[in-house]
């Protein structure tokens, strides 16, 4: 049995009964956490995180890149700071949305500012530099997961940035991101599909148009 679910404003998806019962409980687990109570912008942090989801669930990404997307900014990161989860819940978000999802998660929150730039292939994958100087490992699958979520979660807020110079800045960081995010995987099907093909200024005020 499928049912029609609204998790935003413009948005509905139809799901099975699975995916809508797996939904209802990772949003569920947000609102506990007083996502919905968190200002991100003009909106809320509930709003940002459903949006940064739903266009990757459009995209037909894996469960755990959305859950992903869902909890990406769980621990806080470097311009959103106030996290719902401590370091030391780890264990916790772990057990709730799964170990991949929660690396992706882990991975989002403490990556470098220009992260993409300093990847390194390793023998276990790739390399990413956290902001304290540390790395983190991820294999090539994870690592163009964190771009697909990083790419959605900028997307997500240029329509309502307010600031000509971030915009800027952002507009810059998703098309190099997407122009890494396409050096290194075989299929971009979830990348062209969130994205509409390559980056382009063009692209950015069809998709204010469409919001």
């Amino acid at each position: 049995m499928k049912k029609e679910i609204s998790l935003s404003k413009k948005t509905s998806f139809v799901f099975c009964s699975e995916e809508l019962r797996k939904i209802k409980y990772l949003i569920s687990i947000l609102f506990l956490r007083g996502a919905h109570e968190r200002p991100h912008g003009n909106t809320s942090l509930i709003i940002h995180l459903t949006k940064t989801y739903n266009l990757l669930r459009q995209s037909n990404a894996d469960y755990d890149v959305l859950t992903g997307a869902l909890f990406h900014s769980a621990y806080g990161t470097a311009n959103y700071p106030d996290g719902l989860f401590l370091i030391s819940e780890r264990p916790l978000l772990q057990a709730l949305i799964g170990l991949r999802a929660e690396k992706l998660v882990f991975s989002f929150c403490h990556k470098s500012t220009s992260w993409w730039k300093t990847a390194k292939k390793s023998n276990k994958g790739w390399t990413i530099h956290t902001r304290d100087s540390a790395v983190i490992d991820l294999d090539n699958s994870s690592l163009y997961s964190l771009a697909l979520i990083s790419i959605a979660n900028i997307f997500e807020q240029l329509p309502r940035c307010t600031d000509a110079d971030v915009k800027k800045a952002q507009d810059l960081n998703l098309k190099e991101i997407e122009s890494f995010a396409r050096k290194i995987t075989t299929d971009t099907s979830i990348l062209d599909y969130l994205l509409g093909g390559p980056i382009t200024n063009e692209h950015y005020s069809r998709v204010e148009t469409d919001r």
